[in-house]
């Protein structure tokens, strides 16, 4: 065998069961069971992409950083990236707003103006500029907390165990696994001594 092969070969066997990669799933109420951490019912699973490794987990427990971090998804970060656009078109807009905003300083400026007319048409300008100014605000606002509600209750579906949590599921894997192999070769023929089948003087 060359070295090349070897070493793959040593890749291989030295490679986890299972990546530290998990799909959260949900499954039906009738089909729930003890959750991982509080043994309270539970139709959500956490899943390998492999499908080597599951097991149920109460939504809340995700939260927890010490026992997964969720993995951002392109979607999640999209949203964000639209967030922070959205607050800084949000100020933008409430400057204008404030620049926009008739004063009543301006008014007395425009009564005491001998161009009268000219002035109320300015005015009015001003004023119907200053009203489209608030209606999009109040728009942004709108969209924005829309958004951020939505940032806030954002499902994820990829996790990643916390490094202890991983490495007792891959101990927890590999005792499964011996058991298995244990039991099957307990089954086969000539595990155990046969009874002898001479007399016995």
């Amino acid at each position: 065998m060359s070295k090349q092969s070897q070493s793959q070969s040593q890749s291989q066997s030295q490679s986890p069961p299972f990546p530290n990669n998990y799909q959260l799933k949900k499954v039906a109420d009738t089909d729930s069971k003890p959750c991982l951490i509080c043994y309270k019912p539970s139709n959500q699973v956490l899943i390998t992409e492999n499908k080597a490794d599951f097991f149920y987990i109460c939504y809340s427990h995700l939260s927890d950083n010490a026992f997964a971090i969720s993995i951002k998804t392109e979607e999640y970060n999209d949203l964000e990236n639209k967030i922070e656009l959205l607050n800084k078109r949000k100020l933008q807009m409430e400057q204008k707003v404030n620049d926009e905003k008739p004063y009543i300083w301006n008014k007395m400026t425009t009564y005491w103006n001998k161009e009268k007319d000219s002035s109320d048409e300015n005015k009015s300008d001003e004023t119907s500029s200053y009203h489209k100014s608030k209606e999009e605000l109040g728009k942004l606002k709108q969209e924005l907390n829309e958004m951020t509600e939505q940032f806030k209750t954002f499902k994820f579906k990829n996790y990643r165990l916390h490094q202890e949590i991983y490495k007792n599921r891959l101990i927890l894997n590999q005792k499964k696994k011996f058991n298995k192999e244990r039991s099957e070769q307990i089954q086969k023929n000539g595990f155990f001594p046969s009874a002898p089948t001479h007399q016995i003087s």
